[in-house]
């Protein structure tokens, strides 16, 4: 059975409304786990600092690909160098392609990732400016919280 990483906004009457949820298999639930310690079935308040940590850590992850990419792109260019048959030079290209889509489709998982960080990073700083919140009681996530999250789901660091 799958587990989901939810999120929700704390509003005035401290209802806690859903604005997301990403399976186990998704990089944000991974990255919310690994770096966050997001909860299980409680709830933490995400601050600024916290958003900020993560794009670092999600950027991080994207250039390590990035790099894996520009070095199987060379290695296809000593591949064409070789003194192998042509067949055997296809073949082995071929596999090379393989592994560039493998990465690039999980680049592509991480860039979404940094995205829907940089969307929650971007509603705190509009309720910056809204004297009626507060931003680090605002956005919170928990792990299999359940579908109504209240005030004693929080947990307090």
């Amino acid at each position: 059975m799958s587990q989901y990483i939810q999120f929700f906004i704390r509003s005035n009457s401290n209802e806690f409304l859903p604005i997301g949820v990403f399976s186990r298999c998704n990089a944000i639930y991974d990255f919310f786990e690994k770096y966050f310690n997001a909860p299980y079935e409680k709830i933490a308040a995400i601050t600024v600092k916290d958003l900020m940590y993560l794009i670092e850590k999600i950027d991080n992850r994207i250039e390590v690909y990035n790099d894996k990419i520009v070095g199987l792109e060379q290695k296809i260019k000593l591949i064409t160098e070789c003194n192998n048959s042509v067949e055997d030079k296809m073949v082995a290209i071929d596999e090379v392609y393989s592994d560039i889509e493998d990465y690039v489709e999980q680049r592509n998982e991480f860039k979404q990732a940094r995205s829907y960080v940089c969307s929650l990073e971007e509603i705190l700083d509009a309720i910056a400016y809204d004297d009626k919140y507060c931003k680090d009681t605002y956005l919170y996530c928990g792990i299999e919280v359940g579908e109504n999250p209240t005030i004693k789901d929080i947990v307090v660091d």
